[in-house]
């Protein structure tokens, strides 16, 4: 690439140190900053001519890029000279100040601020009396921006930090509330089955106290017949009578004593009526039982049923208390 030349006197143009304007060495015109763009965009493009001639055409024009403000422009050529011409420093140095210190700081975390490897290489390559001015540049920008850029870090780790102690904390109450809730649940839970059980006890005991009476009479019930179910009274007419009739045919028997009619007419005139009659005896006897035993049952039933309807009503008032006091 050519140097930019004065279109008046042809003199070389140099870029102002705010990089607004560019003057001529010779006659010492100005030229604006659009137009010296127009100049090099005029002059740009594919270097092809080789040695230290192109080298110098890109560190030119890569640097009139950078005082210019075209940081971006810049920071190609300034690539292009890196990658095209490795053992030339300015190019590695052009990087350097064009590069972005704020990222670099910032990728590198809060250890100490390591050299990026553009500076390295322009360190390697440069000229001992250039040296001292990158390292110079670099000991600058961990002064200037590093700080900033590790109060960022600390910042965002203290932002992390409080976001995940918020997480945590929101977290844990969000457990604790679905603790609080299976509790809650586990208390309605048994609380309704205690309910439930009372209910169940005062609905067994209402209905023994109503049937029971019932199954008393009717164990306690005398028929005036003899039918399959028949009469269960112990005596009834019938044994008196046979009881009486085979007396007096004993008696007779015996009046008149024989041998073999005797034991006989003994047998069948006392001996069955009084079988009939312990047989009426002893199955009367199992019905008087279940009889007592039933009224047995039906006066424990009266004497719990209070105490039952009672339990209930507990029952009833702390499942009401528990449900009042859902979790919110």
């Amino acid at each position: 690439m050519e140097k930019l030349q004065c279109s008046v006197c042809g003199g070389a143009l140099v870029m102002s140190d705010d990089g607004e304007k560019a003057i001529c060495e010779s006659c010492g015109m100005s030229f604006k900053k659009e137009t010296v763009k127009k100049m090099i965009m005029e002059l740009s493009g594919p270097v092809k001519v080789e040695g230290i001639q192109n080298s110098d055409s890109l560190a030119d024009r890569a640097e009139t890029f950078l005082r210019m403000g075209e940081t971006g422009k810049a920071q190609a050529a300034f690539r292009q000279m890196a990658d095209e011409y490795p053992a030339d420093y300015r190019g590695w140095w052009g990087l350097t100040r064009t590069m972005d210190w704020e990222k670099h700081f910032y990728d590198g975390g809060l250890d100490e601020a390591a050299m990026p490897q553009a500076c390295q290489r322009a360190l390697d390559f440069a000229p001992e009396e250039t040296k001292g001015e990158i390292r110079a540049y670099f000991e600058e920008r961990v002064r200037t921006v590093k700080p900033g850029t590790d109060e960022k870090l600390r910042q965002e780790a203290a932002e992390r930090a409080e976001q995940e102690a918020a997480k945590r904390a929101e977290q844990a109450q969000q457990e604790a509330r679905q603790q609080k809730i299976a509790l809650y649940q586990q208390a309605v839970k048994q609380a309704t089955a205690r309910e439930e059980e009372a209910r169940q006890r005062v609905n067994d005991l209402s209905h023994s106290i109503s049937y029971l009476p019932g199954l008393i009479k009717d164990e306690k019930k005398l028929f005036a017949n003899n039918k399959r179910d028949g009469d269960r009274r112990p005596v009834t007419m019938g044994n008196i009578i046979a009881l009486v009739f085979g007396g007096w045919l004993t008696f007779a028997a015996w009046i008149e004593f024989h041998p073999i009619g005797t034991p006989v007419v003994t047998l069948l005139g006392l001996g069955l009526p009084l079988l009939f009659l312990f047989r009426r005896l002893n199955r009367t006897k199992s019905h008087f039982d279940r009889a007592g035993e039933l009224e047995r049952q039906l006066k424990q039933a009266q004497q719990e049923l209070p105490e039952a309807r009672k339990a209930l009503e507990e029952a009833t008032a702390a499942r009401r208390a528990v449900q009042d006091a859902r979790p919110e």
